[in-house]
């Protein structure tokens, strides 16, 4: 689906993005994670053909994003991290405008059931929530059928309920067979609905792949949480562990070694063991530990 190839962004002196590469499959949610000024909204901006590259390639079914951007905005839908919207405007016009400019005859009526929108759209858009205006942004993204769709940070300010509501519907697109690039900061999200991603780290790929690998790839040493009825804390030297709070957490090289060693210790201290845990790698801590170069 799309191909992006030492793809760089210079304003003036600074470099924006250097030299990133990654591709995009049909019908998955590939995301775009990293932190605030990493180059992800203009790596986005550069395959919507909002931002044209300094230098390196990028392409979208085939067709250069230097040399077919009109061709490409057609099959493309763009949500921008603030899009902005008319309020004078109710929500049934805002969007019968976008479909008059992609001269489209995608059913408008049939976006707005789809994102929830049948009891606001005929409002002044002026009276929305934020949760409103980020799902009538969303349909008017939406607006042309497009083949990718791009999303910029879609839930950056939304309360729980709106942010859930809008994830379910980014699976519900992917499953009709849109293809799907999401910028966010919010790993969780990111583990949740990417199918593949690239953390970003001053504008190039620290690390990209499935969230499990990632996180599976992170450290060869596992860590398990155990909880004594002491606070012995010649215990927690003798495993080699640190304390927090109540919890000693210890790495180990296998957890059936570690198991075995934390059993002997707690004997030779007298020291009953409350609870033993295993400790799973975050997406979290994948990226804490590839943008701040930082044992895990």
């Amino acid at each position: 689906m799309i191909t992006v190839e030492n793809l760089t962004k210079k304003f003036g002196d600074f470099e924006a993005v250097g030299g990133v590469s990654f591709t995009v499959k049909d019908h998955e949610i590939f995301g775009i994670v990293g932190p605030n000024g990493a180059g992800k909204s203009t790596i986005v901006k550069m395959l919507a053909t909002i931002l044209k590259p300094t230098s390196g390639k990028a392409s979208i079914l085939g067709m250069d994003i230097n040399e077919k951007p009109q061709e490409i905005r057609k099959i493309i839908g763009y949500l921008p991290e603030e899009p902005r919207v008319y309020d004078y405007m109710s929500g049934n016009e805002y969007l019968e405008l976008f479909a008059q400019l992609y001269d489209t005859n995608y059913d408008i009526r049939e976006l707005v059931r789809f994102m929830g929108l049948e009891k606001h759209a005929g409002r002044k858009i002026g009276e929305y929530s934020k949760g409103l205006r980020q799902r009538l942004s969303v349909a008017r993204a939406l607006v042309n059928d497009p083949k990718l769709l791009i999303l910029d940070e879609p839930t950056m300010g939304l309360d729980p309920a709106s942010a859930r509501d809008l994830r379910e519907k980014v699976l519900q697109m992917r499953d009709a067979g849109r293809t799907i690039i999401m910028c966010t900061h919010y790993m969780e999200e990111a583990d949740f609905l990417c199918d593949e991603l690239a953390i970003l780290d001053s504008g190039a790929v620290a690390a990209k792949g499935k969230p499990e690998d990632l996180k599976a790839a992170m450290s060869k040493t596992f860590f398990l949480k155990v909880v004594f009825d002491t606070e012995s804390e010649s215990l927690v030297s003798s495993l080699k562990a640190k304390r927090k709070g109540r919890n000693v957490i210890v790495p180990v090289k296998t957890i059936q070694e570690g198991t075995e060693r934390i059993l002997e210790q707690a004997k030779k201290a007298k020291a009953k063991i409350l609870s033993i845990d295993t400790i799973t790698p975050t997406l979290e801590d994948v990226f804490v530990k590839v943008t701040r170069k930082v044992e895990p």
